[in-house]
């Protein structure tokens, strides 16, 4: 039987003359090469749109120039393919999709997200994700605006928290190839941690059998993380209004429409008081944001003494009103 040299494993007889390490090297390399066949032009191009793209999105939400670009043609692949996975996820247990439409959905896929993410070495959940944030934190005249904000407000600061550790952990090294840059990153995403969070430890992990099925077992992860003071009020905030939302939700738009009237009624009325030189004006109190490497930065009076632009950023986000963010850091109390 013939056989192809460049395609084998390399000889062990060559151990001796070879150190461990580049040994260990090369039996990867070539199993790698096994299990994911050839890289084309085509692999490399889509793993690089992937990257850009990416990078892009880090960029935006920690507000950290990469100097990186999304074009407007990268912009439509991505948020189409991301209406694509919407629109199956809607027939999904209803429709089945026959053989020939399974093909050319595995193809597609399979070229555009799969394959890339692949090469990158990225999880998929990492992009669609992207893809996801992209759709949902856009303004109404196109401009992204990260989504650190939507994120607390839609899902709460442990989904935050994740997000936080995953980009610095996975998304940010196997993207971003300069060293000084993901320094760089690993500032801007710290800085936004100390606003919510006194430290992110990792995830926890572990497995447990199903009390009410000796036969099944399940896996149980969790991100493990401290908030601090302006965390914790904002979490207590935000679980308190959804859960009396929750309560209320059978009470009327007249209701609702007399509660809210009264309490827009009192704040203005509040306003003519200051106007009329009767009442103090709200103030804002400076306060410290602590890094994890023990090093301190005070936070100013006013919203542009957010982390980098962080108070331009605000401006781009309609108030969930779960916390004061007319300013840095105004009393809940």
């Amino acid at each position: 039987m013939g056989s192809d040299t460049g395609t084998q494993p390399p000889s062990y007889s060559t151990v001796d003359k070879t150190s461990p390490d580049e040994f260990l090297t090369r039996i990867m390399d070539h199993t790698a090469q096994e299990r994911s066949g050839p890289i084309t032009p085509a692999i490399e191009r889509e793993a690089t749109r992937v990257k850009n793209f990416m990078v892009f999105m880090l960029s935006v939400d920690y507000k950290c120039n990469s100097s990186s670009k999304l074009s407007a043609i990268d912009r439509e692949h991505f948020t189409t393919m991301h209406s694509y996975l919407l629109d199956l996820d809607k027939a999904h247990g209803i429709i089945m999709p026959s053989p020939s439409e399974r093909h050319e959905l595995a193809s597609y896929f399979w070229q555009y997200l799969h394959e890339p993410c692949k090469y990158l070495h990225l999880p998929v959940e990492s992009v669609l994700d992207a893809m996801g944030n992209l759709t949902k934190y856009t303004t109404a005249r196109g401009r992204y605006k990260g989504c650190c904000f939507g994120v607390i407000q839609a899902a709460g600061l442990e989904r935050l928290a994740q997000k936080l550790y995953l980009d610095i952990q996975i998304v940010m090294p196997r993207t971003i190839d300069d060293q000084q840059l993901r320094q760089k990153f690993v500032r801007a995403i710290d800085e936004v941690r100390a606003i919510y969070f006194q430290k992110i430890t990792g995830i926890e992990a572990a497995t447990m059998d199903l009390e009410w099925n000796n036969r099944k077992w399940c896996v149980l992860q969790n991100i493990s993380y401290e908030m601090n003071d302006r965390g914790r009020t904002y979490e207590s905030q935000r679980s308190g209004a959804i859960r009396d939302a929750a309560r209320s939700a059978e009470f009327s738009v007249c209701h609702w429409k007399k509660k809210v009237g009264g309490c827009i009624g009192d704040i203005l009325h509040r306003r003519q008081r200051v106007e009329a030189g009767q009442l103090a004006a709200d103030h804002f109190y400076p306060t410290v944001i602590n890094y994890e490497d023990g090093t301190k930065k005070p936070f100013g009076t006013s919203t542009k003494s957010w982390p980098r632009n962080w108070g331009y950023i605000l401006s781009q986000f309609l108030p969930d009103y779960f916390e004061n963010r007319s300013g840095t850091q105004q009393t809940d109390a």
